[in-house]
């Protein structure tokens, strides 16, 4: 950390039990990219039929990854919402976009490592890729407080479950050479 244009990243997402996963990317720039089951980056391309599932490999090649694009520094976030009994309603993509796209989260207050955020409540990813309870208190201007308020007070009432991960990326163009990264 942090991550760096061209470093590269795969998605994994498993569940208990079969639900309707929801991904979206939170760029440094503010942006809101839909991840799944959208076609990455392209809100219209939505399947008018979603099945539930209990695991998500993105990219879908085992031997494939995504690059991270080039950029601002700043927050990148990726957000997991979990619906048990029906799809994310269509009516609220734009509730969704609009709600992370104006998180306002500040970008002159880097975070130094990875936050895992489920349900509200703050861990912290240690070596070995388990989540691990935060004792660690946080001023108030922190941007990963910005976004585990709105995640929990804004954007949970829309699914049953969710999961972020919250971390910092590195500004630069592409063409650096790719360190390679593995986040869950």
């Amino acid at each position: 950390m942090p991550v760096r244009a061209d470093d590269e990243i795969r998605i994994e997402a498993r569940l208990n039990r079969p639900a309707y996963l929801h991904l979206f990317w939170v760029g440094s720039d503010a942006k809101v990219a839909p991840t799944f089951p959208w076609q990455p980056g392209h809100w219209e391309t939505r399947p008018a039929q979603e099945q539930k599932r209990d695991h998500l490999d993105l990219p879908e090649r085992a031997e494939a990854a995504w690059e991270i694009p080039a950029g601002r520094p700043g927050i990148e976030t990726l957000l997991q919402l979990v619906r048990e009994e029906s799809p994310l309603p269509r009516k609220d993509e734009e509730t969704i976009a609009r709600l992370l796209a104006g998180a306002r989260v500040s970008t002159d207050i880097l975070i130094e490592e990875a936050v895992w955020l489920e349900n509200g409540r703050e861990g912290t990813i240690d070596l070995h890729d388990r989540a691990a309870p935060s004792t660690e208190t946080r001023k108030s201007d922190d941007p990963v407080l910005r976004i585990r308020w709105l995640l929990s007070q804004q954007v949970r009432p829309l699914g049953d479950y969710q999961q972020a991960i919250v971390f910092p990326k590195q500004g630069g163009t592409s063409g650096t050479t790719a360190r390679g990264c593995h986040n869950r």
